[in-house]
């Protein structure tokens, strides 16, 4: 993703939410079944310089767009082994080695899907403005702070589920870059609002680094904070060039949503962008 020069958190989320799996207790969780992508943006070949060490939201968003093709067979969703998926999503995020932004992995990921790309059938809309709704295949737009129950409806109800991570530096009390993640399960205290996230890391060494029981807690701000076990992939590695303070925790700041509903032949979007300004960010 493109560098967050600013610090300004530009926010926007495309979900379609369900609230099927929601029960009464206080401890929700959820693992999703089937097989996830496992591609890795080190391993994209082909891109000019420096795309690759920027490409972690093609790379997420073909990573979840796997596990639906696996679990709901869409026919024509990914092209070969996955890796030119992320070459199409590339082009359509206009993803450069600054990174891409979230309209941008919106917009190229409609694109890849819709009747100028792969055309999964029907075409895919984004409508705009507020939408309102909650049962089962019916949009609802979220606020840019996507709450633990918001991603485990979205989880539970067979979605796809990529979120943004904004890294922390504590020697500035700030947030630096962000990175794309995709969420493989989550369990939560809907009391307090904390838990834990599974979830694949882009950024791997010929395959997505699984993170496991990587804990969070819901900040006072209202953003969920990854505070402990993110430890592998791009987190403390020194590697990934939106993560120069060595960070291993963050801010959730927005996430993208994709789902099959029925038919499962098709995948719709949402979004509702939330007025704070983007830039760029890496991965």
């Amino acid at each position: 993703m493109r560098g967050i020069t600013s610090c300004r958190l530009g926010a926007a989320v495309l979900a379609v939410l369900s609230f099927s799996g929601f029960t009464n207790a206080a401890v929700h969780t959820y693992t999703a079944p089937g097989t996830f992508g496992n591609l890795d943006q080190n391993s994209i070949t082909g891109q000019p310089t420096g795309v690759p060490a920027n490409a972690c939201v093609p790379t997420s968003v073909a990573n979840g767009l796997i596990w639906l093709d696996n679990t709901y067979h869409i026919p024509g969703l990914i092209q070969g082994n996955g890796y030119s998926t992320i070459d199409s999503l590339i082009t359509d995020m206009s993803t450069t080695s600054a990174g891409t932004t979230f309209p941008e992995m919106v917009s190229g990921t409609k694109t890849y899907i819709g009747p100028t790309g792969q055309n999964v059938s029907p075409p895919v809309t984004v409508p705009s403005g507020q939408v309102s709704g909650g049962l089962a295949g019916q949009p609802v737009i979220q606020n840019s702070k996507p709450t633990a129950a918001f991603l485990y409806n979205n989880l539970s109800a067979g979605n796809a589920v990529e979120f943004w991570i904004n890294w922390f530096d504590s020697s500035t009390n700030s947030f630096k870059g962000a990175h794309a993640l995709t969420l493989t399960a989550i369990s939560y205290d809907d009391t307090s609002g904390n838990g834990t996230l599974d979830f694949l890391d882009p950024f791997g060494a010929g395959a997505a680094v699984p993170v496991i029981g990587a804990t969070f807690n819901t900040r006072s701000d209202g953003y969920l904070f990854i505070n402990a076990g993110y430890n592998g992939g791009a987190a403390n590695n020194g590697a990934d060039p939106d993560n120069a303070v060595r960070s291993s925790t963050g801010a959730i700041i927005v996430d993208l949503v994709q789902a099959a509903p029925e038919p499962v032949s098709c995948v719709f979007f949402i979004i509702a962008t939330a007025g704070l300004a983007v830039r760029r960010t890496r991965r």
